[in-house]
């Protein structure tokens, strides 16, 4: 008797997954910019227009 494709689909789904979210980068403190170590409540308005301007950026190259 075989097996649905879900059921067969899913240690590769489940391969896939622990690849994807151990090859992510995290950064280290020394390396982000002086603005990304700032708490958020920190932020002055400069800093949130750079941050919608990126968000912007990364919208626009996605679509």
């Amino acid at each position: 008797m075989s097996r649905p494709v879900v059921w067969r689909a899913l240690p590769l789904f489940l391969l896939l997954s622990l690849v994807s979210f151990s090859s992510s980068k995290k950064f280290e403190d020394e390396d982000k910019p002086a603005w990304a170590k700032k708490d958020i409540r920190d932020y002055s308005d400069a800093d949130l227009e750079r941050l919608l301007e990126q968000w912007d950026v990364s919208v626009c190259v996605h679509v």
